[in-house]
């Protein structure tokens, strides 16, 4: 059965590594992005606090009516900015793949 697991990577080498050891993190990463698509970061000097506060405003972004959320949505010409509603985006379209857009 194949790892399902998540890569936990640790990034603080990229700012106090030397050049190996920044090259190391930059494989860890390509590996992680290749593989399972994912990783979570350690070792970024963001305080806890900081996280939580952002992900509050997260969920209460997320939380308003839609027609709030439109009043921010994503600009024309798949500009990577803005608030995309559901059924606007598609995973295959960074492959060049058409097709139908994601629903979940």
């Amino acid at each position: 059965m194949a790892d399902t697991s998540i890569p936990v990577i640790d990034i603080s080498s990229f700012a106090s590594g030397d050049e190996a050891a920044r090259r190391a993190l930059a494989g860890e990463i390509d590996a992680a992005c290749r593989e399972t698509g994912f990783f979570t970061i350690i070792g970024h000097g963001v305080s806890e606090e900081l996280i939580q506060r952002t992900r509050r405003a997260a969920v209460d972004f997320f939380a308003l009516p839609e027609v709030e959320k439109l009043a921010v949505e994503r600009p024309p010409r798949k500009i990577s900015r803005g608030y995309n509603c559901l059924g606007d985006r598609s995973l295959s379209y960074s492959l060049g793949i058409p097709a139908p857009p994601d629903t979940q």
